[in-house]
């Protein structure tokens, strides 16, 4: 029967030499066995506090992974537009010198015709500035006549002034 205690027991059993000594040694495993259910208790809330706080970082990770996969994609998109804005950027300059080379050849196709308008509607002014000037002139003319005095009625007029 000996044999099949285990060692632990036996070292622990060399000590007791009497009913008090097997007894107080009793007690105190006894003691020791409500430690340790109360420990164990205590690991075991523990344990589930753990798991719930596990589960609840699972939860936070796939979202956390999910607002990442977000911001790829939106970071995606920004380089995309980015890179189309870039190619639109280089575009425009080229865009507004081949426009202002195709406005400055219609201007040249157009050029008699320009040239033509403007020096008819040039030449109406001045003709209407001689014609205005030449009206004016004549008008003026007639006015002057009009004040003329014969020399006998000047010299009347003078003498009579004088005296």
């Amino acid at each position: 029967m000996k044999s099949q205690i285990p060692q632990s027991v036996l070292n622990q059993l060399k000590d007791v030499k009497t009913p008090a000594d097997l007894k107080a040694k009793i007690d105190s495993l006894e003691g020791a066995i409500q430690t340790l259910t109360k420990k164990q208790a205590q690991m075991k809330a523990q344990e589930n506090t753990l798991k719930a706080n596990i589960r609840d970082m699972t939860q936070k990770k796939k979202s956390l992974e999910t607002a990442i996969n977000g911001m790829t994609s939106g970071l995606n998109e920004m380089n995309a537009t980015v890179a189309k804005m870039q190619t639109l950027k280089e575009a425009v300059p080229t865009a507004f010198q081949q426009g202002k080379q195709n406005y400055l050849n219609e201007i040249q196709k157009r050029s008699d015709k320009i040239e033509s308008v403007y020096q008819s509607t040039l030449n109406e002014g001045f003709w209407q500035i001689y014609l205005t000037t030449s009206i004016f002139a004549a008008v003026a003319l007639l006015l002057l006549l009009g004040y003329r005095e014969k020399k006998g009625q000047s010299q009347q007029t003078e003498s009579q002034q004088v005296e």
